[in-house]
């Protein structure tokens, strides 16, 4: 894993923050867009800024985390 993003909730957070201590101290950075709600076409236009060799690890709640990767799949 590169990074671990993660809805700002309180326990999305601390299950980011434990994967993150498992894998050596990966950055665990909060998008809002992984929150229930969130505009899951920022999280496509986040992701597609990072480097394509990168494995990276969303923490969220369902169903968004369905949807972004339905949307991932499919557009």
């Amino acid at each position: 894993l590169a990074l671990i993003l993660s809805s700002p909730f309180t326990r999305t957070m601390q299950t980011a923050d434990v994967v993150s201590s498992v894998y050596g101290s990966l950055p665990v950075i909060r998008k809002e867009a992984l929150a229930p709600g969130g505009n899951l076409h920022d999280m496509v236009a986040y992701l597609q800024s990072l480097p394509q060799d990168q494995t990276i690890l969303a923490v969220g709640h369902e169903p968004q985390l369905s949807m972004l990767a339905c949307l991932l799949l499919s557009g």
